[in-house]
Order: structure tokens, then sequence, then C-alpha cells
């Protein structure tokens, strides 16, 4: 039977004395296997940030467990050069430059980069051009490129991202991306935090979604992205107006997005070509993580009500 990457089982940790005590992570079971890319998502509170502290011997456990390939973390473990993780906030010793800290984190790992491999390194990162900024006049996208440096200098097996890709432009998001999808296409299983469901889309497999410190789902992103195939969404340019039974969701300029039952595709496509419009683009309805997300959240407020 493989090991799961990782593994929490009725996982719990609560801060403050016994009189005001707030629990932060309530009895989460939950996996990730190797590869699995697993997005931890849920409001600000939830919980992500402090289990994923937990699991990297950052916050001591309550009671439960939060096991890496089998052992729990902690100062000197042997698991930890399997590990890669990047905070959402990291801290950096700012008055290195980037190519410093890079050789610096290689030592850490028991590397010595040579020039060559150095090079190679900061050109994947698109780093070359400031590889001698420090790093106190660095962008935050540019330290965090540095911090999935860690990625690229061997081959870790578990990957633990929290907020990877807060305040990044869309270039850095870009590149970003592709570090996580190459560290992942090379073996490495992922337990990420996101608030930007966008990029959970792009990197998924599975989501669990948090709230108020308990797991409320998890599921594969095939099953939450499925389409609708009861409704189409139509773009159509050319018209002044649509019947309310064909919902008009909002208009662009020109351009009216309608949803449309299936079963009135070919009347709606009759009803436009008669009035001079222009369909743009006709496909199923597809449902989003966001969609999914608030529907879960709302389920578990009426199960708490």
């Amino acid at each position: 039977m493989t090991t799961p990457a990782l593994d929490w089982r009725a996982l719990t940790v609560t801060f403050g004395s016994r009189r005001r005590r707030t629990t932060a992570v309530d009895r989460v079971t939950l996996s990730v296997e190797p590869g699995d890319v697993l997005a931890l998502i849920g409001p600000n509170g939830s919980g992500k940030t402090t289990a994923i502290r937990a699991t990297v011997g950052l916050v001591p456990v309550t009671s439960g467990e939060a096991r890496v390939f089998g052992e729990r973390l902690s100062a000197g473990s042997t698991a930890f050069r399997d590990v890669v993780y990047v905070p959402e906030e990291p801290y950096y010793h700012e008055y290195l430059t980037i190519e410093e800290a890079l050789r610096y984190y290689a030592r850490l790992r028991g590397r010595v980069l040579s020039e060559t491999e150095a090079g190679a390194l900061l050109e994947r990162l698109h780093l070359t051009a400031a590889r001698h900024t420090r790093l106190s006049a660095c962008s935050k996208g540019m330290k965090q490129k540095l911090g999935l440096s860690q990625c690229l200098l061997g081959t870790p097996r578990l990957l633990v991202l929290d907020e990877p890709m807060r305040g990044l432009d869309p270039v850095a998001v870009r590149e970003v991306r592709e570090i996580i999808t190459q560290a992942h296409a090379s073996g490495a299983a992922v337990l990420l935090c996101s608030h930007v469901l966008s990029e959970v889309e792009h990197l998924a497999t599975r989501v669990a979604v948090l709230d108020s410190g308990r797991l409320l789902a998890v599921d594969d992103i095939g099953d939450l992205l499925a389409v609708d195939a009861g409704v189409y969404e139509v773009e159509v340019t050319g018209l002044s107006e649509v019947p309310d039974v064909w919902t008009a969701t909002r208009t662009s300029a020109d351009v009216r997005y309608c949803t449309v039952p299936a079963g009135d595709l070919h009347v709606f496509l009759d009803w436009c070509r008669v009035r001079g419009g222009v369909v743009r683009s006709c496909r199923l309805q597809r449902r989003t993580l966001e969609d999914s997300l608030m529907d879960t959240l709302a389920s578990g407020a009426r199960a708490d009500g």
C-alpha cells in the first residue's frame, strides 16, 4: 500500500487559554496521495494556513496527526529533504542578492551550484537580468519565484504552497504556474492553498473546502467543474433586446450574454437569425469552482443551523 505524501487524521489545532479556547482546525481527516495536486479553499479564517503550518511543524498539533510520508515533521526530520514549503509571506535575508540567496538555499539542501548550474536556474526562473539585485529591492513576484526555486534544486516529493499566486502580476502568475506544473510532472505531490480560484482550476486534481476549521467537502476538480447539459451560454450581437424566457445575464457594448435551455436552442437561433442577430459563441453552461465553493459553504451553514 502506497504511503500518502501527506496524511491528516482527525487533525485538531486550538489556540488560547482553557477559558477562551479557539479551534482553528477541527478534526480534519484528509490525505494527499502521490500524483495529487490538492487545493485547500475556503474563506479567510477557515484554518487552511494553520493546518499547513501544523503539517510542517511550525504550529503544535493539539490532537490527531499530521504526517508526511508517514513521519511527523519536527526539527531534524529526514522527511524535510523531500518537502518544499513556501509560506504566503516568505521572509528572506534581504541584504542578499537573488543569486546569493539561490546559492544559500542550495547549500541548505546540500548542494554547491556551479556557475553553469546557477546561470541555468536563473534563466529558468526568468531572473537572469536581476541576479545581482538585492532582495530588499525585489518585487513580490521575484521573491516568490526565488522561494519556488527550491523545486528546481532537487526532486522534492511534496510541495506545500500557501497562496503562491498572491499579489503577482499575470506574467509572474504564469511563470509560477509553470514551475509548479513542472515539479508535479516530475512526480511531486502538491498541497496548494489559494484564494485565486482560476489558478486552482488550472492546477488542481482535487479540491478540499474548509470553513471554520471543519472539512466540508473533498472532490475531484472534474466533478466540480462539470458542464450542465441542460443549459447553453450564448453570446449574440445585433439585438436590442432578448425575451425574458432566454435570460440575458449581462450586456457588454453590443454583445448580449444569454442562458438558453437546451430544448429551446434551435428556436433561439432561428429567432436571432430572423432579427439580424449574429451568434458569436454557443457552449454548454459550465459550472465554476466559485459556484461549487458557494454551494458547499451554504450547505455547511444550513447544516450548522
